[in-house]
């Protein structure tokens, strides 16, 4: 997480599927707990002290539902990403994406959106070439 910095991308993924897009308006900063998670019921005992990326979300329309992927990310496995050898995701909180897998995972996502805001993002993202990109789990 240290390491995002304004303007790269994150891809938001959550229950099997990639749900959002977000691009990070402000580098990663230390940061206190948020109120919200404080005061939340959760099983997890978390930090006070932490760090923050201020981020602006674009939900898909279509969730992209990654089981559909696997056989492929498989196949395209690169060491240092997101996803294993079976082609499934990392158990982890935030890891680096490789490009290719970020744009067979955008054109994949592109081709289910409606809404052109959604899909100008996705197009933006597959045009970053050389960029950073991330994998948040949720």
């Amino acid at each position: 997480m240290t390491e995002i910095r304004k303007g790269d991308f994150i891809i938001h993924h959550a229950s099997t599927a990639i749900q959002a897009v977000g691009i990070a308006t402000s580098d990663c900063y230390e940061s206190q707990q948020p109120r919200a998670l404080k005061d939340a019921k959760t099983d997890v005992d978390w930090d006070n002290d932490g760090y923050r990326v201020d981020v602006d979300y674009v939900d898909f329309d279509v969730p992209l539902d990654m089981r559909t992927c696997k056989s492929w990310l498989a196949e395209h496995w690169t060491q240092n990403s997101a996803f294993n050898r079976k082609g499934m995701g990392k158990q982890q909180y935030m890891c680096h994406v490789s490009n290719e897998h970020v744009l067979f995972l955008m054109e994949q996502s592109l081709k289910h959106q409606r809404r052109t805001s959604v899909k100008e993002i996705i197009e933006r993202v597959m045009m970053q070439a050389g960029g950073r990109f991330a994998s948040r789990r949720h």
